[in-house]
């Protein structure tokens, strides 16, 4: 992680959940998925599932929030998790 991004992040507590937001390709709209590993920074890409086939589709994480649970932008078992991150190999 870049040194500046880390000092402007808020440290994350063991029970913070990581939320990335995330844009799709096509578009501009930003959504909420959640991470299971602290590895994502702004401008990774990763495979995320999307509608209710959950499709796997590239996305391009915009920004990485450590939140508490009850600060969840939306109920927490409505949030699909990324994938995984993809290496710049793959995008």
């Amino acid at each position: 992680m870049k040194e500046k991004e880390w000092n402007n992040r808020k440290k994350r507590r063991e029970s913070d959940l990581i939320f990335c937001k995330v844009i799709f390709p096509d578009e501009e709209k930003k959504y909420t998925y959640l991470a299971d590993e602290d590895i994502y920074e702004k401008g990774d890409f990763a495979w995320a599932p999307v509608g209710k086939e959950n499709e796997k589709k590239i996305v391009r994480v915009t920004d990485v929030e450590y939140l508490q649970p009850e600060e969840a932008p939306f109920p927490v078992e409505k949030i699909k998790k990324l994938i995984r991150r993809l290496t710049p190999d793959e995008y």
